[in-house]
């Protein structure tokens, strides 16, 4: 359950996406592909696979099933015996018939992930394309790098906007890359070896076509060949992948908070955010805040689903239940920070003439060689050429 601190970084309408109403349909959902595709292949009465997906889509007390679930450490335990108390006599050994707890539930993690994921890619591509823009529009524009926190030489602020450009780009394609590995459907049965499911008919080609089957109608990747409830790596993939991202966002919402500041005055922002408690004249980053916080959060989240990985046999005790709670924050948080990013940035006003006086200032503080060597305005052209062809990169 989301409380008042997790709203400030995560707005609900993320979090909700796994909430117990949304575990729950998803968890009808799987049943009734599971039927379905059962009563397609023969294993089961097709007359008996209609009445479960009728079933599947009657309304069913979430609150009660999520907690019931915490008695039984899952959530898969007490919706299979309230869809088995409303199914009649005769249909009670066709529902949920191969499948185990982990299946489920791991299927359903994979489902509600999925527009979480695709909210995430859009503000993601939204941000990239806001950043391409500066850097092209400013890629000869003189602005001064710094090194260690310090005053370091000239580069160009659209060469600045060119490396937040590419992170996001990097970080966008490796969870793209990540995707269809972790979000598989699940059916392995009860130890991974689908004998449950096999044992239900005698056609030895209906396994692989129920996988098939129920794959394509939940829009998930089919299941692997390799047991995969107690060998977490593609799903930690994935997982990594976000924690990474969301740590690249976290970086430029730094530089722009610190770009931003009064004394520098380089950047602003339209939108700036929230207002002071005490102080009316200040306009808080708040966009900048969520992108960051997400990113001091991430590390921490997804070491420990990492930590989960050492798992015991076919399927594990307490590992599992952890991953599944961690998961959900992790990638909500990203998904929040990529928002909060891209509507902060879209709005983003640089600011050359500051830009300008910062190296004059600096300038005037060294000596003229180390001015005309090391913070000559002129330098920003080499930066510019540097940016339009990684831009033209990213195109590739």
């Amino acid at each position: 359950m989301q409380n008042a601190a997790q709203s400030l970084l995560c707005p609900p309408e993320h979090l909700a996406a796994f909430g117990a109403q949304a575990w729950v349909s998803s968890l009808l959902r799987i049943e009734a592909a599971l039927a379905a595709a059962q009563g397609e292949l023969g294993v089961i009465p097709a007359d008996a696979a209609e009445r479960i997906c009728l079933l599947c889509a009657t309304p069913f007390d979430a609150a009660g099933i999520e907690c019931a679930g915490a008695s039984n450490a899952t959530m898969a335990v007490p919706l299979v015996s309230a869809l088995k108390a409303k199914a009649l006599p005769q249909d009670l050994p066709f529902i949920h018939l191969g499948a185990t707890s982990q299946d489920l539930l791991d299927t359903a993690q994979a489902l509600l992930s999925l527009p979480v994921l695709e909210s995430l890619g859009q503000q993601a591509r939204a941000l990239l394309h806001t950043l391409r823009g500066l850097a092209v529009a400013n890629a000869r524009t003189p602005m001064l790098a710094r090194t260690l926190m310090q005053n370091a030489s000239v580069t160009s602020f659209g060469f600045v906007c060119a490396g937040w450009a590419g992170a996001v780009w990097r970080g966008l394609h490796a969870i793209e890359r990540a995707r269809p590995a972790a979000l598989r459907l699940q059916l392995a049965g009860a130890a991974g070896t689908q004998a449950q499911l096999k044992a239900a008919t005698p056609n030895p080609h209906a396994t692989q076509g129920v996988r098939q089957h129920m794959a394509q109608a939940l829009g998930l990747t089919e299941p692997s060949d390799w047991p995969t409830h107690t060998q977490r790596d593609e799903w930690l993939g994935l997982a990594t992948a976000v924690a990474v991202f969301t740590g690249s966002l976290g970086k430029i919402a730094t530089d722009l908070a610190l770009l931003s500041q009064f004394e520098l005055g380089e950047l602003s922002f339209e939108s700036a955010g929230g207002a002071s408690s005490a102080m009316p004249h200040k306009r808080n980053p708040v966009g900048l805040a969520v992108a960051k916080g997400a990113a001091l959060r991430a590390p921490h989240q997804v070491a420990s689903m990492l930590s989960c990985m050492a798992q015991e046999h076919q399927r594990a005790l307490g590992a599992w239940q952890a991953e599944l709670a961690q998961w959900p924050e992790l990638l909500c948080g990203a998904a929040a920070s990529a928002k909060a990013l891209a509507q902060t940035v879209a709005s983003l006003q640089a600011h050359p003439s500051a830009m300008l006086r910062n190296i004059t200032t600096m300038r005037s503080a060294v000596d003229t060689e180390t001015a005309d060597t090391w913070f000559e305005p002129n330098l920003a052209n080499d930066a510019g050429e540097q940016t339009l062809a990684l831009m033209k990169a990213l195109d590739k």
